[in-house]
């Protein structure tokens, strides 16, 4: 009976064995399938509280970007900001001020996308109006935002929706693509 007993515990030892070899090796297998893909796509540099201001060619700023969070991906050129805040500048250095929930950076594109809860509010005008979207992307080179989402226009005396949209900002024009409803209030 004892030998019985010592021949089956160092059967179950040598099972155990293996059993550890084989988990052992299917780890290091997933383990190395993971860091193939999250290589591809690993962060590269992170700021909080962050703070940028882009400038032209002759040193004139062009924007002024904040947020909570600044995330940035080397290989895929591509950047994204929590809670971003931005200033866009035209030559007479007054702004157009643009908020959101999270901007997405592509920096081959000169494109940021804005999106989720997307507002506008522009100073160089006169008038005091307030753009909401949930998608923008804004072409900083161009003073070029744009749309294909819902818009609401926002003045003192009226409200005008549509589905899509687009503006240069410098020109203070904006055209409405399509479903357009206006409703003006008189005094």
């Amino acid at each position: 009976m004892r030998k019985r007993r010592g021949f089956f515990l160092f059967i179950l030892a040598i099972a155990i064995a293996i059993t550890s070899t084989w988990f052992n090796d299917l780890w290091i297998s997933h383990q190395e399938s993971q860091s193939n893909t999250v290589s591809e796509s690993k962060l590269s540099y992170y700021f909080t509280q962050f703070s940028m201001i882009s400038t032209n060619d002759i040193g004139t700023m062009e924007y002024k970007l904040s947020g909570k969070h600044f995330s940035h991906w080397s290989e895929k050129d591509v950047s994204e900001v929590v809670e971003p805040l931005l200033f866009s500048y035209d030559s007479q250095k007054k702004s157009t001020k643009m908020t959101a929930d999270k901007a997405v950076i592509q920096h081959k594109k000169d494109s940021l996308e804005l999106q989720g809860s997307v507002n506008i509010k522009n100073f160089s005008s006169d008038s005091s109006s307030l753009l909401e979207t949930d998608l923008l992307r804004y072409h900083s080179s161009k003073r070029w935002i744009e749309t294909d989402s819902q818009v609401t226009l926002t003045s003192d005396s009226s409200t005008i929706t549509g589905k899509g949209m687009d503006s240069k900002l410098d020109e203070n024009t904006l055209r409405i693509h399509s479903n357009v409803l206006s409703i003006f209030e008189t005094k």
